[in-house]
């Protein structure tokens, strides 16, 4: 007795007396499907095969002259033996579609998860890069270049420079460059002021003279500012451009130029 799964149509061979007398549940090992299958008599079979059978051979097939269909001796159920042997042979083809079509599956399914696996890994990776960015460039300066880079600046002593403005002028028949301006704390906390660091350098950015400032001696207090003020007098002649950084920082932090 040969069933059929109703929703992916792969085929089973069982035996009848599994469903004797009133049917059971079975289950679709490929998809999973459950229904309920009812006994099939062998005289309901019986009946069927016999309301479909050919009432008249010679008449239905009076056109087939002898010779045309060759039996072995001794074999005269040749052709049932040939309907069963391709029934099992279709069953069998279904059951091994439907097995690369699990294992297919599977393997897909593995592959989705390891790429999310490895997209989950990667938005971690980001975030934390992000979150302790401040921390990271304290560990690796270096990196402080790939966040600028990625325009997402890292300032490692939570303090900046503003309004910063210079002018050149003249005292006493000799050029000054005369340079003012405000650091502000950008944290919460009280801060210890560093040296300021001023560069001037030429149309290439290459530096030609530096000189530092001391801003104040107090600490300087949350989200507070002060002035600073420094003159130069005789500044080189090419110069073309001013650099304003703490003092033994690493290059982008806090700089204005």
């Amino acid at each position: 007795m040969i069933i059929s799964c109703s929703r992916c149509e792969t085929s089973y061979e069982v035996e009848p007396s599994y469903f004797e007398p009133d049917g059971r549940k079975v289950k679709c090992s490929s998809c999973g499907t459950v229904w309920f299958q009812g006994y099939i008599r062998p005289e309901d079979i019986e009946a069927f095969e016999e309301s479909h059978a050919v009432e008249d051979p010679q008449e239905k097939f009076e056109e087939v002259e002898e010779g045309d269909i060759e039996f072995s001796e001794g074999d005269d159920n040749q052709p049932d033996g040939d309907i069963k042997t391709e029934a099992h042979r279709l069953v069998a083809a279904a059951k091994q579609k439907n097995a690369g079509r699990t294992v297919r599956n599977k393997r897909i399914v593995s592959i989705m998860k390891g790429w999310g696996t490895l997209a989950a890994a990667i938005l971690l990776f980001a975030g934390i890069s992000v979150y302790y960015r401040i921390n990271i460039v304290k560990t690796f300066p270096a990196s402080a270049q790939l966040y600028e880079w990625l325009d997402m600046p890292v300032n490692v002593r939570g303090m900046s420079f503003a309004n910063v403005v210079y002018k050149n002028d003249f005292e006493n028949g000799l050029p000054i460059l005369a340079i003012k301006g405000e650091v502000v704390n950008l944290t919460n906390e009280q801060k210890t002021l560093p040296r300021v660091r001023l560069g001037l350098v030429d149309a290439t950015n290459r530096e030609l003279y530096h000189w530092s400032v001391r801003v104040d001696n107090k600490p300087l207090g949350p989200n507070g500012r002060v002035k600073f003020v420094t003159r130069l007098a005789s500044p080189p002649a090419g110069a073309q451009g001013l650099v304003v950084r703490f003092a033994k920082a690493t290059s982008g932090y806090g700089v204005y130029r």
